[in-house]
């Protein structure tokens, strides 16, 4: 606040400043508890009582920010901009005019915030992506120049000649160009270079709704790499919709994104202010789920009762009972929960719901002492076992070693492998085992199969030979292995391992895990059976043996990670891979272990068509897992069990379209019931 405020005589600013603080605790509280309206009634009844003080308008420009309210944080902001006392919180005015969509304003707080001492290269990045985005070349430059990027200085060089090429072209001309080169790079899947030339197009037609709108399906195409934080999907689909207001497909490539990042507010304004539109049992479904997500309850019970009333599917009387369950209204939910519908997987969850709630309502736990949820009390869906015939012969169980008979569960539809699950351990394998022979067959037609997703494999590598460690550090996966919370200190140990670490991941396909570690530094090599995959990564810079862990000498090869992603139920003797990797790591290194879990809720009730695993081996739950960690000399350091809807069934039907509320997920990551179990473990010193 500055000198003429401190010095004002007027009774009202006195009384505000005395009051500031109470008033600003209360807007604080309020905001803690998720009253934001509450909380912009006080902040503005503080700035309206004092125009000229600075502080109260931050805080309410921070809660239109938080609210995706953009517009409202630059309005709030522009009266004071010229305040010397306000340059600490231009930045926060650059973040509100970029994210609303005013480019050239934001670029011209830049210059600067830039010239400011104390300003970290993150931030200058955040500028550079701003500039890039306004095709302010020259500022672009010379922010990557601060940041001694030269692989991005020449990508700005490459785009600016692009434009400048571009615009020497006659308008007639212009628009057709530049679609035979976008068509001929999709062809070709050069992500890359279409991306700088849709850029380009958007810079010199920036009239035209086409550009943006496929740079958005771009980025949700290469979103892992290319845009990891949806920021640019955004802005481009936005873009979209600036020249052409009403367009459907940018309208509903929007939504998906403002729900994939979390803006619930801003989805829900957004499907508001295009009802007219979006007048659609999708856009009504999206708008229920972010409602959920934003705790309002009663509006999302209103869409769900509508739309139930419209389709009587089950999937509205499903996501009400899951409203009810929030709101800790057991009898409702289990009286809710209580329905039949043509989609099975509805059936499963609302069956599994239904015992849930009727025991919560009974008083009873649902849980365990360790966490995990009790199921042998469920009783399971209304579906016959298939009939399965005794197998000719039997192998013994690779975990407990029992050599007696076992159980029969189920015969595969592709393969006519048998499953059988141990009653001594009750490990679930394929009996008998397949040969070697048969196995390769196998996966010379999964090789084929795997292979018509080139396009993405090319995706995801080409993005990552532009990324940097800071953007690989952010990455999905990355995050995935490395982020344990309070269970293990990540930093910690890459630390203490100096500069030389090394990495193996076993079954790496074209190599996308060993390219992440490679680019934060680490000594990264994989090693996989498909010779078509690893020459594909080859070909890009990725250390990739083709073969098994087995090939892999422990004398001359020792690594401080592994990781083994969906690879432990493909192997036939999983024992021995396990101790390959226990000989493979000096003492104190990790293993990071990632497979489909059989206990899981899906497993439970779907039964044979839980997942796409013709291929599988073997079906590990947690407490098999375990065992076999245990019983190779490993120290079990954290355990996750999540939902990552890889059943078909779920993923068709839910998680594909969106539909589903947040809660579902955080309902069965609380209660332990996913179809995915990951575990950390540590070679004993």
């Amino acid at each position: 606040m500055n000198e003429s405020n401190r010095n004002d005589p007027s009774p009202i600013t006195n009384h505000v400043r005395a009051g500031m603080n109470s008033w600003l605790q209360e807007a604080f509280e309020a905001y803690q508890t998720r009253q934001l309206e509450r909380a912009e009634r006080v902040l503005r009844r503080v700035s309206d009582g004092d125009p000229k003080a600075i502080e109260p308008r931050i805080h309410l420009a921070n809660l239109f920010y938080a609210m995706e309210r953009y517009q409202d944080a630059v309005d709030i902001l522009e009266p004071v901009k010229a305040d010397p006392a306000a340059r600490d919180y231009l930045w926060f005015l650059f973040k509100a005019r970029w994210h609303a969509g005013f480019l050239t304003a934001a670029c011209q707080i830049i210059q600067t915030l830039n010239e400011r001492e104390g300003t970290t290269s993150e931030q200058r990045r955040q500028f550079l992506e701003c500039a890039r985005q306004a095709g302010r070349f020259d500022l672009a430059r010379q922010l990557a120049r601060q940041l001694g990027d030269t692989r991005c200085r020449r990508e700005l060089r490459g785009l600016e000649w692009m434009v400048h090429i571009s615009r020497l072209a006659p308008v007639a001309l212009r628009r057709p160009l530049f679609h035979w080169g976008v068509e001929r790079y999709e062809r070709q899947g050069r992500w890359q270079r279409l991306g700088l030339l849709l850029e380009a197009a958007r810079l010199s037609d920036p009239g035209y709704f086409e550009w943006p709108l496929r740079l958005g399906k771009l980025c949700r195409q290469t979103r892992d790499v290319y845009d990891p934080h949806y920021s640019r999907e955004r802005m481009y689909y936005r873009n979209a919709l600036r020249c052409r207001p009403l367009e459907p497909e940018a309208l509903r490539g929007l939504i998906l994104t403002l729900h994939d990042m979390g803006f619930w507010v801003e989805l829900v304004r957004c499907i508001d202010q295009h009802e007219t539109v979006l007048d659609t049992p999708w856009a009504r479904k999206m708008k229920a789920a972010g409602l959920v997500n934003l705790e309002r309850y009663h509006e999302a019970a209103i869409i769900y009762t509508h739309l139930g009333e419209e389709a009587p599917d089950g999937f509205s009387r499903f996501c009400l009972g899951l409203i009810a369950l929030q709101q800790n209204d057991w009898p409702i939910a289990d009286e809710l929960f209580e329905f039949r519908s043509s989609d099975r997987s509805l059936d499963i969850l609302g069956l599994f719901f239904h015992h849930v709630s009727r025991r919560l309502a009974a008083g009873e736990p649902v849980e365990t002492i360790d966490g995990q949820i009790v199921l042998d009390a469920i009783p399971p869906p209304d579906t016959k076992e298939p009939a399965v015939p005794p197998p000719p012969r039997l192998d013994s169980c690779f975990l407990c070693g029992w050599e007696g008979p076992r159980e029969p569960l189920w015969r595969d539809r592709i393969t006519s492998w048998i499953r059988v699950r141990c009653p001594r351990c009750s490990m679930i394998s394929v009996a008998p085992l397949p040969d070697q022979e048969q196995i390769n067959a196998l996966y010379t037609t999964a090789s084929r199969r795997e292979h018509t997703l080139q396009r993405q494999y090319k995706a995801s590598l080409d993005g990552l030979s532009q990324a940097r460690e800071e953007d690989c550090r952010r990455l999905p996966l990355y995050q995935e292995i490395t982020d344990w919370g309070d269970d293990f200190n990540w930093i910690a140990f890459e630390q203490s391992l100096g500069g030389d670490k090394r990495f193996l991941d076993a079954g790496c396909s074209a190599g996308y895990a060993v390219k992440v570690f490679q680019l934060c530094g680490w000594q990264a090599m994989g090693v996989d059976i498909d010779s078509d995959a690893a020459a594909y990564g080859q070909a890009r810079g990725i250390d990739i043996r083709v073969g098994t862990v087995d090939d892999l000498d422990p004398v001359e090869f020792r690594f401080h990670l592994i990781t083994v992603i969906d690879v432990i139920e493909h192997v036939a003797n999983p024992a021995a891979l396990i101790q390959q990797c226990h000989a493979l790591l000096n003492p104190g290194g990790l293993l990071y272990l990632k497979t489909p879990c059989a206990d899981s809720l899906p497993h439970r009730f779907i039964g044979e068509e839980w997942l796409d695993a013709s291929e599988h081996l073997h079906f590990f739950s947690r407490t098999t897992l375990r065992r076999l960690l245990a019983d190779s000399g490993f120290e079990i350091i954290g355990f996750k069990q999540t939902m990552e809807a890889p059943t078909p069934y779920l993923h068709r039907r839910l998680w594909k379209e969106r539909f589903y509320p947040e809660c579902l997920v955080r309902w069965i990551d609380r209660l332990r019931v996913g179809d995915t179990i990951r575990f950390l473990a540590r070679k004993s010193r």
